[in-house]
């Protein structure tokens, strides 16, 4: 809504970024993910975007802190602010609803009631972001994923567990959705299962 008052403005809509993160593979709550919010403009051909956390709800009310990040400056915050926004009452009632927090649960995990483990059979690390090259940012960095193996041994519906910020989180995505596996298998037949990697 606030970036729809802007001046020849372009919005990625809902919808997009859902086919967006399907046509990925990567789970559609990752929707909500701050994290992914570079690789998502980057591919969504975005001039800027805008990532809010909210601080408090209360009555209608919904109290939030953003940060404005633009292209020009590789997708980095060129600004922060905070406000208070009110909500009409089919945005408190849906406010209620939980986000969806974790993958299919039909899907068993690998290694577990007689499925067995997934391997990686090709598995390139990711690349060093150049966000976090500028920054300076040293020393070992871990992003922790919960991933679904199709039996066809392709990472499907990828979600961040743990996020690293300054675009490792994006760059963890990218090589996964890259790497082949050795699907979990049951009686030797291969079979969809979860995996965290």
């Amino acid at each position: 809504s606030l970036a729809s008052h802007l001046h020849d403005s372009r919005l990625i809509d809902g919808t997009a970024i859902r086919k967006f993160l399907k046509d990925n593979r990567i789970s559609p709550d990752m929707l909500y993910s701050p994290s992914l919010a570079d690789l998502i403009a980057i591919h969504g051909r975005a001039d800027a975007f805008v990532a809010f956390t909210i601080l408090s709800l209360d009555a209608g009310r919904v109290r939030l802190t953003a940060e404005l990040h633009v292209k020009e400056r590789n997708f980095e915050s060129v600004g922060d602010f905070s406000c208070e926004v009110a909500l009409s009452d089919l945005q408190t009632k849906v406010s209620g609803n939980p986000s969806s927090t974790s993958l299919n649960k039909t899907t068993p995990y690998a290694g577990t009631n007689g499925l067995t483990g997934i391997e990686c059979l090709y598995c390139p690390g990711p690349s060093f972001p150049p966000k976090a090259r500028r920054k300076g940012v040293k020393g070992q960095v871990m992003v922790l994923t919960e991933v679904i193996v199709n039996p066809d041994g392709r990472a499907y519906e990828i979600r961040l567990i743990s996020s690293a910020g300054f675009g490792f989180d994006a760059e963890a995505v990218e090589a996964i959705l890259r790497w082949r596996f050795k699907p979990a298998q049951v009686g030797g037949q291969p079979i969809a299962a979860i995996t965290q990697i």
